[in-house]
Parts: C-alpha cells; structure tokens; sequence
C-alpha cells in the first residue's frame, strides 16, 4: 500500500493503455501472415498465441478498471470542506454551473443599453430590460465564486494525496 495522487493514477491508466493498444496492434500483426503459393508455410508462420495475447490484455484491463474505480470512488466520496460540505464531484458540477452563469452575465453586461438591430428596412432598436448595475455585481461575484471553487477542486485533484491498494 502506497500513496498515489489522482494526476499520477492518471498518467498510470494513460501508460496501462498505450501498452494495451500496443499489445493489440502486435496481435493484428501476428495473428495474420502471408505466404507465397508454393511456400512453405510453417516457415514464414510467426509465433501467435492468442490464449496468452488475451491474458495479457485482460490482466491490464483489471488494473485499467480498478485504478479508475478507485479514483472515482475517491471523487465522489471525499468531502472538499471550504466548498460547503460538497463532495469533488458535486464540486465539477457547480464548477460547470457556474461557467455557463458567468457566461450569460458576461453576454448580459456587455450588452449596450441600447442596440440597433439588423433589420435594414427601418430602424428598429433593441433595449436592455435590467440593471447594469446588478448584472456587474453578479458577475463579479459569480467569477469569485468560480475562481475559489476551482482552485480548491484543483487543489484536491492534482495535490491531495489518497492510499491506492494497487
């Protein structure tokens, strides 16, 4: 038993795939051979196994599947305190909901009070219907908010270090 963080179980499960698909493509490539018409087969014939190739392939899939199940179990188990209590992964998810408000009040106060539409038969003219004022402070606030959130996420995903039974 030893401690991992979740960037390096990461990095592991990305190295456990390269080597699976490694392994893959030197299976293709074996498990088919061609030969002349009149050659001797079994001497061109490569050495395949596929008992042993998809042994091979299973035993990395195991550790593919139980390092992922280990950290998304941490992700939804482990509680970020300065976040309100919330587990990581209710963290992501208010992290998203806040990008997409941030993004409409962005849209909202760089709005100008007053807006000619693109309508080229008359002057037609599209007003803002709330207060710049409000919008700004709930911007700003929202971005805070964003900011502090995503910095504690970060800090529990990439820093904090968890015990990993592989």
């Amino acid at each position: 038993m030893f401690i991992r963080t979740l960037f390096e179980i990461g990095r592991i499960i990305e190295g456990l795939k390269e080597d699976r698909d490694r392994l893959i493509e030197r299976e293709k490539t074996l498990s088919l051979f061609s030969a002349f018409d009149r050659e001797d087969k079994e001497t061109v014939r490569p050495e395949y196994d596929y008992d042993k190739y998809q042994e091979k392939i299973e035993i990395i899939n195991k550790r593919i599947r139980n390092l992922t199940k280990e950290a998304v179990s941490y992700l939804v188990d482990t509680k970020v305190a300065e976040c309100g209590d919330m587990t990581i992964i209710d963290a992501l998810l208010y992290v998203d909901e806040l990008r997409e408000k941030e993004k409409r009040l962005y849209a909202m106060k760089t709005h100008q009070e007053r807006e000619r539409k693109n309508n080229p038969y008359r002057a037609e003219y599209e007003y803002i219907n709330y207060d710049r004022k409000r919008i700004e402070e709930e911007y700003l606030k929202t971005k805070a908010e964003l900011e502090r959130i995503k910095m504690y996420v970060d800090f529990y995903i990439y820093e904090l270090s968890y015990d990993s039974k592989i």
